[in-house]
Formats: structure tokens, C-alpha cells, sequence
């Protein structure tokens, strides 16, 4: 018998803003606990919030009577700690630094009203048992999800900022807020043409909302893949190479899942140079398909991990974007809202919110238009590449040609 506890810890200071003014802070302090007993093959457990007590334990030990399978071994002897903390902000110092940034926010741009939330919040993800596992994984991030409106318009929103960073600097943070706002206040036409270069962050959904569906293993392994027939075969571009992500460029997310896999360098590939290596899995589909684990196990603190589809993102190349760019124009989607790919691979999407940028700063708001493609044109021919800055909050930047409508 083995006993192993799963805990997460979140500690978090919200703030919400209305009309570009501070309305209300929010503090929480979450520790979620689940015990874990495994015993011949069967899994007993149980979750509760708070730390674990005698209690949860012996609940844990009680379900094994309910004799759900679990053949599958616990981690052992394995012991890592990483921290990727590097803020020691405290919360009054964060609400004096939100009622700050709202104050420059309204000097500048007295025409626009910002509102939802900001926050900061600290994580701790732990993993341990009485076979030598200890994993501790903790985190610093601050987040900004603003929407935008301009005074006199009658929309709910004209657009939004979507920004994670590790530090808070004032002068950065304006820098990148006024390069976008100064663009949304600038109307620019449509560049002519049917297809255009299109930019969008490297983990975008346009890109990898499908990836998410093809490279899920269970879907693989029973036949139902978009890619599952492809598997070892070079089918995109060269320079197309995705992961699947634990990296410190992912804020908030632990470097082992949810049954304490991991993989060297926190990142998994998943497709290198435009060759379908393998699928993500969990230990379950792993097993049942023959395949190799990749560590993708998920799902709620207290229950049985499953196969979950983990952060994918591109693989940065060596240009930036504005090398990528090639001093042509290209159109910064920043919400599409509305599409979906087929299960055959074609996507197509209106676009609400985009700016016209020359790879440097966007250069003015573009009126709403739609995208089209398909997967295989995205990934392949009509792709450029992924950028080795990151322009767009922090993120790098993929470059593709799209049709546009």
C-alpha cells in the first residue's frame, strides 16, 4: 500500500476595475488536498479542502472498498523542486500599484473606459508519497484581463488586453498598453488582396484548437484522429514543431500532471520539423494503445486523473517578427470569436478585434473581416514561422497566410 498526497495552493489578490477606477479588492487563500491510497491494483481516494487531516485519510483507505481500477504505479524516488517566483510584493503594495496604473490609464486615454480585473496570485502545486516522491512546483504570476470601451460606443466591448507577467514595471506595462490603445485609436483600411499574412500568439487557439483534438491519444487510438493515420510522417512545414508545454514560459502551470509524470526540459514534443511524432496520453491511454506516455494526465484535484489536453504551443524559430514579416503589412487578430474547424480541418472564423502591425507596434485598427483555411495549409504551405521575440504580451508570434473575406 501506498499513501500519496495532491495539493494545490492558490493565494490571489483580485482587483476589479469599473470606468478605469478601482471598484472593489478581493483576497482568497485556496489549499486544495486530496489523499490517494493504492493498493492491488485499486485507487482509493478523497479530497477535501484545507490540509489533509486522519480523517481524509481514513476515507481515502475506506474507498478502496468501492474497488475502482487502477493498475498503474505511483512515482517513486523522485524528488524535485521549482521555483519560478520572482516577485515579493505584498498586497497592499499591489492595490497601491492597480490604483496607480488606473490613474495613468485615465490620464491618457480619458476617451476609453477599462474594466474587469487584475490580479496576482501565487501558486504552490505539491506531489508526495511514502515511496520518496517529492515534487513542489510554485509560482508568481500577475494577470491582466481588461475589456475596453470607448466612451460614446454602444457596444458591451469594443476590445480587450490579455497580458501574464512575472514582474510588474510600471513603465513596461504603459509602454505595451499605449502601443495597443494608440493603434485602436487610429482606424486603418483593409490591405487589398484574398490571402494576407495573419499574426496571432504562438498557443492560439486558431492554431492548436484543432492540434488539441488530433493529438489527443484516445482519439489516436481509436481511429477517430485527424491525424491518426499520420503518425511518423512528415505532413507540415518544416519549421512547424509543437509541444507539449510545462515550461516556465507557462504561468501558473506545474511541471509534473496529475499523476506525476514529467518529461526532460519540461516540454514534450509532440510534432518536430513538421513530422507527427506521437499523441499526448496519460498512463491509462498509454496502456490501453501502446503508446508512449507523454505525462497528460488531469482533471479535478479530488478525482481519478484523466487523459486532459494539456497546454500546446508552437515552437519558436529563429527571426522575429518583424524578420519574419519581411517589411510587408500583416493583421494582428486580436478577438475571433465565432469559428471552428470542420473535422476534416477547414477553419473559418470572423474577426471582431484586429490591428494592422509592421512587426514593431501595431499600426492602427482594421475594420472586422473573416479568416479561412484549413489545417494542412496553416501548418504547411501557408506557413511562415513562429517569431524568437515576443511582441504580442509576452507571447511569440505566429505568421500565417490566410484567406481573408
Amino acid at each position: 500500500m501506498i499513501k500519496e498526497l495532491y495539493q494545490e495552493n492558490v493565494k490571489e489578490v483580485s482587483i476589479n476595475l469599473s470606468q478605469t477606477r478601482v471598484e472593489s479588492v478581493r483576497k482568497k487563500s485556496i489549499t486544495k488536498s486530496c489523499c490517494r491510497i493504492y493498493k492491488d491494483g485499486v485507487l482509493g481516494i478523497a479530497g477535501a479542502l484545507g490540509e489533509p487531516t486522519k480523517a481524509l485519510w481514513k476515507a481515502a483507505e475506506s474507498n478502496l472498498a468501492l474497488g475502482l481500477p487502477y493498475p498503474f504505479a505511483p512515482e517513486t524516488n523522485l524528488c524535485r523542486s521549482r521555483d519560478l517566483r520572482k516577485s515579493t510584493l505584498d498586497a497592499g503594495s499591489y492595490v497601491a500599484f492597480a490604483e496607480q496604473f488606473a490613474e495613468n490609464l485615465r490620464r491618457e486615454y480619458p476617451q476609453l473606459m477599462f474594466s474587469n480585473k487584475m490580479y496576482m496570485q501565487e501558486t504552490a502545486y505539491r506531489l508526495t508519497n511514502d515511496a520518496g516522491l517529492n515534487y513542489e512546483s510554485l509560482d508568481n504570476t500577475f494577470g491582466f484581463g481588461f475589456m475596453i470601451k470607448a466612451a460614446d460606443s454602444s457596444s458591451i466591448m469594443d476590445t480587450e488586453i490579455v497580458l501574464f507577467v512575472r514582474t510588474l514595471n510600471m513603465e513596461s506595462l504603459m509602454s505595451d498598453i499605449c502601443a495597443s490603445m494608440d493603434a485602436f485609436l487610429n482606424p486603418v483600411p483593409l490591405p487589398a488582396g484574398d490571402k494576407l499574412p495573419i499574426v496571432i500568439t504562438s498557443d492560439s487557439p486558431l492554431l492548436v484548437g484543432k492540434l488539441e483534438e488530433a493529438l489527443n491519444g484516445e482519439m489516436v487510438g481509436r481511429g477517430t484522429s485527424l491525424l491518426g493515420s499520420r503518425m511518423g510522417r512528415k505532413v507540415f512545414h518544416d519549421s512547424v514543431t509543437v509541444y507539449q508545454d510545462r515550461s516556465e514560459e507557462m504561468e501558473g502551470i506545474p511541471f509534473f500532471d496529475l499523476e506525476g509524470n514529467t518529461y526532460e526540459g519540461d516540454r514534450c514534443p509532440l510534432i518536430r520539423n513538421g513530422v507527427v511524432l506521437r499523441p499526448y496520453t496519460d498512463k491509462k491511454t498509454a496502456a490501453d494503445f501502446h503508446m508512449e506516455l507523454t505525462g497528460a494526465a488531469g482533471g479535478g484535484y479530488d478525482a481519478v486523473p484523466t487523459l486532459t489536453a494539456p497546454a500546446l504551443i508552437l515552437a519558436p524559430g529563429q527571426k522575429t517578427l518583424k524578420e519574419l514579416l519581411g517589411g510587408r503589412p500583416a493583421l494582428q487578430i486580436e478577438i475571433a470569436s465565432g469559428g471552428d474547424y470542420t473535422d476534416e480541418g477547414l477553419f473559418a472564423s470572423p474577426v471582431q478585434m484586429s490591428y494592422l502591425t509592421d512587426g514593431v507596434r501595431p499600426i492602427g485598427k482594421l475594420p472586422e473581416f473573416s479568416v479561412s483555411g484549413n489545417l494542412f495549409d496553416m501548418l504547411g504551405g501557408d506557413f511562415i514561422g513562429v517569431s524568437s521575440d515576443t511582441p504580442l504580451s509576452g507571447r511569440h508570434a505566429a505568421v500565417i497566410n490566410m484567406k481573408i473575406n
